[in-house]
């Protein structure tokens, strides 16, 4: 292998990949391998997900190894434009202007087989970039993280009509949006995003000027996507996802209905936030009444409390939330200038709504 890379792009793909390429009983898994054939392509694997990154090189003699991440960080990192990489009889050695380096390389059938993006007949659906890590973003925090109940330890993606609709929940709290896809293969499927697939897919850099679409794919129970020059995949979790529709309330039983500023509630809630120990059972006091929304929250040393404007008309409301898992929810609703939410009573989850986006969340016995 011989071929020359642009440092900054390396350096830029090499982070990406990486990620999956730490703490690793094997040690072949704490290395990336790496394919010069026109262009340079590196794929790093934990065996459950699988990252891999295409960059723009020019290449002399084509070839596949392993290299040590440590190895292609000081390639990476050094002040120079481009490097030079030639990798002959299992040695590394790279150089660029003054400085230069070398590294036992492993043979690239010691990694484990590489897998390909499938052909566009396993293609689901193109969805512009900004708007599906939008929305992964926003479904993220309310995923799981109790390994007990392994089919929550992930996000929900269904594929209906010409839209992907992802959903999380902790048991506590739900949160789902409709992402529009730009182009749709009209097969309705679903499958269970792992967690590490997901914090790996929301590593993927994206060029804002020249924004990628997502493309994301579905083979032999393997979960594929990819954003420009970066792909990411890995199996799906292996079970059923709840019925989480049973458990949005029916609008139809809303005894209390209002709009709100998303922006003003998540503000009151951060106060309110900062006199709370998250670990510690947290709780706030929400009382609508007339013209206020009073959210008030009580420590061992002292007490807080912020309001927000509403359009109240019936008898002071009183009911309790875990304040930080209502600002997650109100967080994911950031496009939003106004949120609906809609109450039955104090025992009842209240449901928030806004564009093609619902959360609902539990309340808690009062103290």
């Amino acid at each position: 292998m011989k071929t020359s890379i642009e440092n900054k792009k390396l350096k830029i793909a090499l982070k990406f990949v990486s990620r999956v390429a730490k703490k690793n009983s094997l040690p072949v898994l704490n290395s990336v391998h790496c394919h010069a054939n026109g262009h340079f392509e590196m794929t790093a694997t934990n065996l459950d997900t699988t990252c891999r990154a295409i960059v723009p090189c020019e290449t002399q003699n084509e070839g596949k190894t392993v290299l040590p991440v440590s190895f292609l960080q000081t390639m990476a990192e050094n002040k120079f434009y481009s490097s030079r990489l030639e990798v002959n009889e299992g040695k590394a050695i790279f150089a660029s202007g003054d400085t230069s380096s070398n590294c036992q390389a492993d043979i690239h059938e010691n990694f484990p087989a590489q897998i390909s993006l499938p052909d566009e007949t396993f293609k689901l659906c193109t969805i512009p970039a900004e708007s599906f890590f939008s929305s992964l973003n926003a479904a993220f925090p309310h995923v799981s993280k109790d390994a007990t109940r392994y089919v929550l330890n992930g996000a929900f993606f269904e594929f209906t009509e010409n839209a992907l609709r992802m959903t999380a929940t902790d048991g506590t709290r739900l949160f789902t949006q409709d992402v529009i896809a730009g182009t749709f293969n009209g097969e309705k499927s679903s499958f269970i995003v792992p967690t590490d697939i997901i914090k790996s897919i929301l590593a993927i850099p994206t060029d804002k000027k020249n924004p990628a679409d997502v493309e994301i794919y579905f083979k032999d129970e393997r979960i594929f996507v990819k954003c420009g020059e970066f792909q990411v995949f890995g199996k799906r979790i292996d079970g059923n996802y709840p019925n989480y529709r049973c458990v949005l309330p029916d609008s139809r039983d809303t005894i209390h209905s209002l709009s709100i500023n998303r922006a003003e509630l998540a503000e009151a809630l951060e106060k309110n936030c900062k006199a709370l120990d998250k670990k510690n059972k947290p709780q706030s006091i929400f009382t609508f009444e007339s013209c206020a929304l009073s959210i008030r929250s009580k420590n061992e040393v002292s007490e807080t409390s912020a309001s927000v404007g509403i359009l109240w008309t019936k008898p002071a409301f009183r009911i309790a939330f875990n304040p930080f898992l209502l600002l997650d929810i109100a967080n994911s609703f950031e496009g939003c200038d106004e949120i609906k939410l809609e109450l039955k009573n104090e025992d009842c989850p209240v449901k928030i709504t806004g564009e093609n986006s619902q959360g609902v969340l539990m309340p808690i016995r009062m103290k």
